[in-house]
């Protein structure tokens, strides 16, 4: 096999790259990942929900293949594939005159609300304390 090597844009890129994931704590998300598979309750109890679907064997083998050349888990890939649709969706919509969609309702039905925007417009997820409990 021909040895593969890096232009040196590539390798910029390569390098710019991690240095975002390592600003983003994107770069974490594999380790907790790991941690939160190993531990269902605990993952549970910090509030992780569980999704789960079925697809078809090809669908399953690409994407299998496809994390085991990346090194990512499937918490991971479908973490940020799903964000990545969700900000696509909320864009497309805005595009179009629409407001995005709202999901505070299932937030709280799910046990959760957001905290009000930080100085850098982050929000935090806050459980919901169930009244008379």
């Amino acid at each position: 096999m021909d040895e593969i090597g890096f232009t040196f844009d590539e390798l910029l890129t390569l390098k710019a790259l991690q240095f975002k994931s390592s600003l983003s704590g994107r770069g974490n998300n594999d380790f907790v990942s790991r941690l939160l598979e190993q531990d269902q309750v605990q993952a549970e109890a910090i509030g992780m929900k569980n999704m789960c679907f079925r697809v078809n064997p090809v669908l399953q083998a690409r994407f299998e293949a496809m994390l085991s050349v990346l090194d990512m888990s499937k918490q991971e890939a479908l973490t940020e594939a799903m964000q990545d649709m969700m900000n696509r969706v909320d864009d497309k919509l805005q595009k179009l005159g629409l407001a995005p969609v709202s999901y505070d309702g299932r937030l709280r039905e799910l046990g959760f609300e957001l905290g009000e925007p930080d100085s850098e417009g982050r929000r935090s997820i806050n459980r919901v304390t169930k009244e008379g409990a």
